[in-house]
């Protein structure tokens, strides 16, 4: 029969082996989403049209800057949602119909950027909620920890 002590040193060990796993792919999705190619906010609207019929479900990520980033991991503030037509919602949102700091942002001149990450409608919650763990979104622009869609 096992001993208690090498059953709790065995769970343990699955905590840490998980946890050490989570932080993997929670870092390297970060480094992801600053390898992708981010649209300023001002090319995203003058190529809103062409946009509008390739929208997709996904997830997307605004990010503001004092001026233009030289290092994109050097954001003032950020903000992290989930659309099922993601190139859509971002034009609300900079047209003052979505989240109200970021078009305050954007009408008060800040340098604004949006990188786009596809997703399965159902692993749209997920990938919302890991997002805004990963860049602390709710001590920026971020109300909400994300995930509150039914999909």
């Amino acid at each position: 029969m096992y001993h208690t002590k090498t059953i709790v040193i065995v769970f343990i060990v699955i905590l840490v082996g998980i946890k050490i796993s989570d932080w993997l792919y929670c870092s390297s999705l970060k480094k992801k989403v600053f390898d992708m190619y981010a649209i300023s906010a001002q090319e995203f609207l003058s190529w809103n049209p062409l946009l509008r019929k390739n929208d997709f479900p996904g997830c997307y990520v605004i990010m503001v800057y004092k001026e233009k980033p030289t290092d994109k991991m050097k954001y003032e503030n950020i903000y992290i949602w989930q659309s099922i037509h993601v190139y859509q919602r971002v034009r609300q949102h900079l047209k003052g119909h979505g989240n109200w700091n970021v078009y305050q942002s954007w009408k008060n001149g800040r340098e604004v950027y949006i990188t786009f990450i596809y997703c399965n409608k159902k692993k749209l919650n997920v990938l919302e909620k890991r997002l805004i763990r990963i860049f602390h979104a709710t001590d920026s622009f971020n109300v909400q920890k994300g995930g509150a869609k039914r999909r």
